[in-house]
């Protein structure tokens, strides 16, 4: 048997049989932009395909009025399945031209780029912020996230970290998205940071070089 809901504008066909209840045709109006695709929740895991995309934030800040961000466009995909013996997932992501608010900061011109890729065992993501700032903010980490019997997998305490943390550039830039309006803080910075260990007990090793500062 099956349904029809309404969510935000769009409509959600539900239906039961074999051994998945699914979620078809997620055609959902999000405040800003749309979101759209297929779910199915199984007795031990979940799986499906889904995409949001905005490019209304204005629309997006009235629902939520704290979101950090007045302008811009987001883009994303997932692919995935938790299910022990097929697990794995792919989650894609693209922001372009994001402006924050003026509490934030009000910085603009920001990109994010982001690859992140599940095997059942382990999430390898990858991360790069671009903006007025100098070189790209990237991070990389390798993370120990495991199936489970449940829909949402979870992270292994004792298993293997592994991250960086790598920028160089000017330190005022961004200092204005720091609270403190008055102390400055500013100089050229070249950060190369390492993260080990695992999640419970992680180590920290790399470098942090900061010239003429003030």
């Amino acid at each position: 048997g099956g349904g029809e809901g309404r969510g935000w504008g769009g409509a959600l066909g539900i239906g039961g049989g074999g051994e998945a209840t699914r979620g078809e045709g997620l055609g959902l109006g999000v405040p800003g932009g749309r979101s759209a695709g297929d779910v199915r929740l199984y007795d031990a895991g979940a799986g499906g395909a889904l995409t949001v995309e905005i490019d209304d934030f204005a629309a997006l800040r009235a629902l939520v009025p704290d979101l950090p961000v007045q302008a811009g466009r987001l883009d994303l995909a997932a692919r995935f399945d938790t299910r022990r013996g097929s697990a794995n997932a792919v989650v894609t992501g693209r922001a372009d031209d994001i402006a924050l608010t003026r509490d934030a900061g009000g910085m603009s011109g920001l990109g994010l780029a982001l690859d992140a890729r599940w095997n059942g065992a382990r999430l390898a993501a990858d991360a790069t912020l671009t903006g007025p700032f100098g070189e790209p903010f990237a991070v990389s980490a390798v993370l120990p996230l495991v199936a489970t019997d449940g829909p949402l997998p979870a992270l292994r305490e004792d298993g293997p970290l592994d991250a960086s943390v790598r920028w160089s550039g000017r330190l005022g830039a961004f200092w204005v998205l720091v609270p403190l309006p008055d102390h400055v803080l500013d100089g050229d910075i070249v950060l190369d940071m390492i993260v080990g260990g695992t999640l419970s007990s992680p180590s920290i090793g790399g470098s942090f070089n900061l010239t003429n500062g003030q």
